[in-house]
């Protein structure tokens, strides 16, 4: 790297190492109530029902309609209101249009990136002038070892997120909804940015993993998990 001409960089880790610049948590949704219970992913809490878990994880059939994936027009546009939206956070990254390309344009199996439109369902021109939110999450599939009903647990992670309009939680329910119809078994997602309003909300449960962001060799004092734009694993 330093070859390379770069002498920072940013990194997570789960152990604790002198010293964090952020410490996050993981909180999980599910998508697939029963293959969590089969895999032993998680359990039943107490005078709780497979059924009324079921319940309490039901999602809409499907997205509302004035939402889409994100195409190759929308670029410019995702690349100015994503980038003025991470300025309000301490730590965040700044994206080239190469990078909103690379990072978010739609890769089956690896990204899904979908914009949220200001206009009624019968309006069929779809411009990209009239996106008023975004929503993204990443793949990150796990093998399942000694279950003999499944093989693979289909994860997914939330991304980036962001709403002009209204809350982060009407476009991160719909990203539930479009990742279950992906076949996502999980949603997972940190605490960072404005995620703390939609994890209660949306039934996304703590989990038992830390995520610690380290910076190196830059001075940076410590910030909170909402004080933090930049999403890594």
């Amino acid at each position: 790297v330093h070859l390379r001409g770069m002498f920072q960089a940013v990194y997570t880790a789960g152990v604790l190492l002198p010293s964090p610049v952020a410490e996050c948590q993981y909180f999980h949704r599910s998508l697939n109530p029963q293959k969590l219970l089969d895999v032993g992913f998680s359990g039943l809490g107490p005078r709780q029902t497979v059924a009324r878990l079921i319940k309490l994880n039901k999602l809409p059939d499907q997205p509302d309609p004035c939402s889409r994936p994100m195409t190759m027009d929308d670029v410019p546009v995702v690349h100015a209101m994503l980038n003025e939206y991470l300025n309000k956070f301490s730590i965040h990254p700044y994206f080239t249009k190469e990078e909103i390309e690379h990072w978010f344009i739609p890769r089956q199996g690896v990204v899904n990136s979908y914009v949220f439109l200001n206009r009624k369902p019968s309006q069929q021109q779809q411009s990209p002038s009239v996106i008023t939110g975004f929503s993204s999450f990443y793949h990150l599939p796990s093998s399942v070892i000694g279950n003999k009903k499944h093989k693979t647990l289909f994860a997914s992670y939330s991304f980036y997120n962001f709403n002009t309009i209204g809350s982060v939680i009407d476009v991160m329910r719909q990203s539930l909804i479009y990742a279950r119809n992906e076949g996502m078994d999980v949603m997972n997602c940190l605490d960072v940015m404005e995620n703390e309003a939609f994890i209660k909300e949306l039934h996304f449960g703590p989990g038992d993993g830390k995520l610690r962001y380290y910076l190196f060799n830059w001075a940076c004092p410590a910030v909170s998990p909402s004080k933090l734009g930049l999403v890594l694993g």
